[in-house]
């Protein structure tokens, strides 16, 4: 019975050694999978920082353009403002001067659109 004992402790023993090494061999193959896709994953993560970064300054760049584009539009609706003003202006005289006396409408008329064209010629 003893010896039957000592075997059975031996394959016991064997069998517990056996299994150790199955499972940390199991162990180390499915950490070096796990490793492989940690390593993916993080390359992935890389990428897509630096897309994100990219898209980022993208966006940073179209920021900047709009904001040049609203700075010259509102330039230019104030010269535009500016020479609406200086027409209406000329319009109000115009229609307040009082009328031509008889006989000399058509030296007026001259007059005016001479004016008027001097005023053009100078940007008015």
């Amino acid at each position: 019975m003893k010896g039957q004992r000592g075997s059975i402790v031996l394959l016991a023993i064997g069998a517990a050694v056996l299994a150790a090494v199955g499972f940390s061999g199991g162990w180390a193959v499915n950490g070096w999978r796990l490793s492989g896709n940690i390593a993916e994953l993080e390359a992935a993560n890389k990428d897509c920082a630096r897309k994100v970064g990219e898209a980022n300054a993208a966006m940073d760049e179209l920021a900047k353009l709009i904001a040049e584009r609203h700075k010259k539009a509102q330039e230019a609706i104030a010269a535009a403002e500016k020479k609406a003003q200086a027409h209406q202006r000329a319009a109000r005289e115009a229609l307040s001067r009082p009328p031509a006396p008889a006989g000399r409408e058509c030296q007026a008329l001259t007059s005016e659109a001479l004016d008027y064209a001097k005023r053009r010629k100078a940007g008015q």
